[in-house]
């Protein structure tokens, strides 16, 4: 049968999280301190057999949740400062 093929594509992710905190800060020449940390793709739940159900082959509507073995997106951690003086 056709549909020996067809998996539920369905999903729960995380795509991005950022989180800040403003130092308080107390000198003149400082007017303000913010550290800040972001993670992207921290997880993904889904019972999809491929390696990420977001992927397709093609933009084209006959390609569309046609998973051709692309790896998936990598997970990124990225910190910073910002300093206003």
């Amino acid at each position: 049968s056709i549909d020996r093929y067809v998996e539920d594509g369905s999903y729960l992710r995380l795509k991005t999280l950022r989180l800040t905190y403003k130092v308080p800060v107390s000198l003149s020449w400082l007017q303000g301190l913010a550290l800040w940390g972001e993670a992207n793709n921290l997880f993904t739940v889904t019972r999809y057999v491929g390696s990420d159900p977001e992927f397709s082959a093609n933009n084209a509507v006959l390609y569309q949740g046609i998973d051709t073995g692309n790896v998936a997106v990598g997970r990124s951690f990225t910190f910073g400062m910002r300093i206003n003086l």
